[in-house]
């Protein structure tokens, strides 16, 4: 397990609590564990991105936030074997709300904390539940592992 992602993950987070009082992030099942990988996933307000790492370009990271979406999901992925981050992949998220059309994205590669991590900016609203789907390839590989994860956005 890669300690260093899991504390940017959660210094994320903290950060987002402090600027969204009641702010959290309710997903029972993380980290999980499949295919070899550990995936560990949060959303954060996109602005808080921008407060964070105001000199990072985060502003213009994924092509800049598109208005109605104004929340980041952010995907660590860990090799189960070495706890070593993976780099290399290609993510594609589907966020499905219980009423409501799904969204569906390739989460770009970014850095984080020296390592690599993946994310886009999505549409979310308080206190409404999602479904997140992930599909993980990568290359050279003729698997695909699909990961879901049931989350209740509080942001």
């Amino acid at each position: 397990m890669n300690s260093r992602l899991i504390r940017t993950l959660l210094g994320w987070l903290l950060v987002a609590a402090l600027f969204a009082p009641g702010a959290g992030h309710a997903a029972a099942d993380l980290p999980k564990t499949m295919g070899g990988y550990t995936i560990y996933f949060g959303v954060l307000p996109a602005g808080v991105l921008l407060l964070y790492r105001p000199d990072h370009g985060d502003a213009k990271m994924h092509g800049g936030p598109r208005f109605g979406d104004p929340h980041h999901l952010l995907v660590g992925l860990v090799d189960a074997a070495s706890g070593a981050r993976v780099g290399d992949a290609e993510i594609t998220a589907r966020i499905t709300p219980a009423k409501g059309e799904p969204q569906e994205r390739r989460l770009e590669r970014m850095t984080v904390e020296s390592g690599a991590a993946y994310g886009n900016y999505f549409a979310l609203r308080r206190d409404h539940r999602y479904r997140i789907d992930l599909t993980i390839r990568r290359p050279g590989s003729a698997a695909t592992v699909e990961a879901s994860f049931d989350y209740t956005h509080r942001l």
